[in-house]
């Protein structure tokens, strides 16, 4: 699965568990709430129904007053449900349209019935309410049960005691012990109201819910998309990206991004990562082609040695180690002393050659170097002794205070410091002076070999620390072309 879906699958996953948490929990709620309101409704009418049906037995005489809303006598109040059976008269209250009312004795014998149509008493052919009550009832409970025919239903039951208290002949009242209320000491009014309303609410409220729910998801889940990918697009373009750099294309960058968003920041580092890369890359190319270049000078070098070292040796074995006598024709003009001394002499300048190209190695390898305090003007003052010992006739100034201290390899410095005086001693013509100066400034210091010769042309100046490179083209002046690299490194 793609990061998109992952991201829209989650947010509209997480929203749904919230809504249908949300949605359980008013669910309850609301039903928890009709349903009081409901068992308050038919608690209001068991009393009021509780006396009309001791007055349908004469088990007790009205009180004189009737109920709120309950008409005094007379015609409307003697309109019977006599279409839905009742065998009573409504005299204390007017009854919750779709409620019954019943009297039952101990023996479970029906004694009077209640039963009000639902849309009123004045309609003559409305549905009548027969709810499917169990024979056994438990006083002072609630209980839901449904309808006994096509009417509507379900309903809420309750059953309470029916001894109640009524007025006698001459005004005096009656408890329920006494003689009136005696006859229903152990009988049992049961009352019961539809609760259509309420389901119908509930239906309502669940089919309200279930639609915003998913109209919601499918919503949230358009728009996430629509977000995402959006936010998403900077990483496909870094993909495009990563494909053509993979292909070759260094040079390549991410669209750069706001830095305040992760996105932006990601392609801010990759583009650094690139460049680190690309520059990596390009230093890895001039190493190989500078290694190559070194390859093929060094091969130059150590070839013409090789083959002055080959036909020197070769003559000599064809003499047999003879010197040749003068004027003869039969045998190779050669001096043994002189193909031994030329020999040696190739064989010193390719033992020069190695030492230096193998220093040159190590120093490319850059690895960690002696580092301890060293006077640089006993060194130059080292180097100057060894001009006059090489060359007495050279003139060889110094200028050094009498301790210039650094940190550093005393063996690196001393072969910086001799192959700059030997470069200066090899292209100096003979008489010409050297000076060397050492000076101190804060916290660095300066060594400066300065000789008086010809100097460089303006280009040779640009490639004078490239190896094996000369300013004497015909490479006369007996040197490996690696001195000035040495000391550059």
């Amino acid at each position: 699965m793609t990061l998109r879906r992952t991201l829209v699958a989650v947010q509209v996953a997480v929203v749904a568990v919230g809504l249908a948490v949300f949605g359980v929990a008013s669910y309850v709620l609301y039903q928890g709430s009709l349903q009081r309101a409901e068992q308050g409704k038919l608690l209001a009418q068991v009393q009021p129904l509780r006396d009309e049906l001791c007055q349908a037995v004469g088990a007790c005489r009205p009180s004189g007053t009737p109920a709120h809303g309950a008409p005094a006598g007379g015609a409307a109040s003697r309109s019977a449900y006599a279409s839905c059976g009742s065998t009573l008269h409504g005299r204390y209250i007017i009854p919750i349209p779709g409620s019954f009312a019943e009297l039952r004795a101990p023996s479970g014998a029906v004694l009077a019935v209640l039963r009000v149509p639902y849309a009123g008493p004045e309609t003559g052919g409305a549905p009548c309410p027969r709810p499917a009550l169990p024979r056994d009832l438990p006083t002072g409970r609630f209980r839901s049960v449904t309808s006994a025919n096509t009417a509507p239903g379900p309903f809420l039951v309750y059953a309470a005691n029916a001894s109640v208290g009524g007025t006698g002949p001459d005004g005096e009242s009656t408890g329920a012990t006494g003689a009136a209320s005696a006859p229903l000491a152990h009988d049992v009014v049961v009352v019961a109201i539809p609760t259509t309303s309420v389901t119908t609410s509930l239906r309502n409220l669940r089919i309200l819910e279930l639609a915003v729910g998913v109209v919601l998801l499918l919503v949230l889940g358009a728009v996430t998309l629509l977000v995402v990918r959006r936010s998403l697009q900077p990483l496909e373009r870094m993909v495009g990206t990563a494909r053509a750099i993979s292909g070759g294309d260094l040079s390549r960058r991410v669209p750069a991004g706001d830095d305040r968003t992760e996105i932006g920041q990601l392609g801010h580092a990759l583009n650094h990562m690139l460049a680190s890369i690309e520059q990596a890359f390009a230093q890895r190319e001039a190493t190989e082609h500078r290694l190559r270049q070194f390859l093929a000078d060094a091969s130059h070098e150590l070839r013409t040695p090789l083959t002055s070292i080959r036909g020197y040796a070769e003559l000599w074995r064809l003499s047999g180690g003879r010197v040749t006598a003068p004027g003869d024709p039969d045998e190779p003009v050669i001096d043994a002393t002189t193909a031994m001394d030329r020999v040696e002499h190739h064989a010193r300048r390719m033992s020069d050659l190695v030492e230096e190209l193998l220093l040159l190695a190590r120093l490319d390898e850059a690895r960690p170097t002696e580092r301890r305090p060293v006077d640089l003007a006993a060194l130059a003052a080292e180097a100057c002794d060894d001009i006059a010992a090489v060359d007495p006739q050279r003139a060889v100034s110094l200028d050094a205070p009498d301790a210039v201290v650094v940190e550093g390899d005393p063996a690196h410095l001393r072969r910086a410091l001799g192959n700059l005086t030997a470069n200066a001693l090899r292209h100096t013509p003979a008489g010409g002076a050297i000076a060397v100066r050492v000076t101190a400034e804060g916290t660095e210091a300066s060594v400066v070999v300065r000789d008086h010769g010809p100097g460089l042309p303006p280009e040779g100046l640009l490639h004078a620390f490239d190896r094996f490179w000369q300013a004497d083209a015909s490479r006369g002046a007996g040197g490996t072309g690696l001195g000035l690299s040495i000391v550059a490194a």
